[in-house]
C-alpha cells in the first residue's frame, strides 16, 4: 500500500516539472527536491538496489561524457554541455530518475526519451514557426515517467523482457 501512495505522489510531482518546462524551460529546484526524494522512496519500496543505482549512473555519466566530447570534437575546443547545448534541469532530472529505475529499464526509458524527445520537436517545429531552438527535454521525460508510472501503479507491468537484455548487453565473452 505504501508503495502506492508514494507512486502517487511522486506522479504529481512530476506535473509542475512537465509544466514549467514546457512553459519557461526553466524548472523550480523544489520540485527536483520533491521528486528525488520520492524517487529514492520509490527506490527503496521497489528493491531498487545499489547495482542498478551504480549502472544507471555509470550509463548517464558516459551519455554525457559522450555528448560532451562528440561537441568538443565538432567545435575543436573543450565545451561544457550545460551551456546551452543540455539543460542542467534536464540534468538534474535525469539523476533524479537513477534510483527510481532498474538498469535496464533505464536505458530503456533513456532511449526511449530521446528518440521521443527528437520526434516530437520535429513535429512540433512543424507545425509552430516560433518554438525556437531548446527542447522540453525534461518534460518530455517527464510526460514518459508519468504514463509508465500511472499505468505501472493499475497494472503489474513486467520489466522489460531485463534477463534477455542484460545477457545481451553483459555478456561476456
Amino acid at each position: 500500500m505504501m508503495i502506492q501512495i508514494v507512486s502517487i505522489l511522486f506522479c504529481f510531482s512530476l506535473i509542475p516539472i512537465i509544466v514549467e518546462d514546457f512553459k519557461d524551460r526553466a524548472i523550480s529546484i523544489q520540485w527536483f527536491l520533491l521528486m528525488g526524494l520520492l524517487g529514492i522512496g520509490l527506490g527503496v519500496f521497489s528493491n531498487t538496489g545499489w547495482e542498478d543505482v551504480a549502472c544507471n549512473g555509470i550509463f548517464l555519466g558516459l551519455q554525457w561524457l559522450l555528448i560532451t566530447l562528440y561537441f568538443s570534437l565538432k567545435k575543436r575546443e573543450w565545451v561544457n554541455i550545460s551551456n546551452g547545448i543540455f539543460g542542467a534541469g534536464d540534468s538534474v532530472f535525469l539523476l533524479c530518475c537513477i534510483p527510481l529505475i532498474k538498469k535496464a529499464d533505464f536505458i530503456f526509458y533513456f532511449i526511449a526519451g530521446v528518440i521521443i524527445c527528437l520526434v516530437l520537436s520535429v513535429l512540433i517545429s512543424l507545425f509552430k514557426k516560433d518554438y525556437g531552438k531548446s527542447i522540453p527535454f525534461a518534460g518530455i521525460l517527464g510526460i514518459q515517467l508519468f504514463i509508465q508510472k500511472t499505468y505501472s501503479l493499475f497494472h503489474v507491468a513486467p520489466s522489460y523482457n531485463q534477463r534477455a537484455f542484460e545477457s545481451l548487453l553483459f555478456q561476456t565473452f
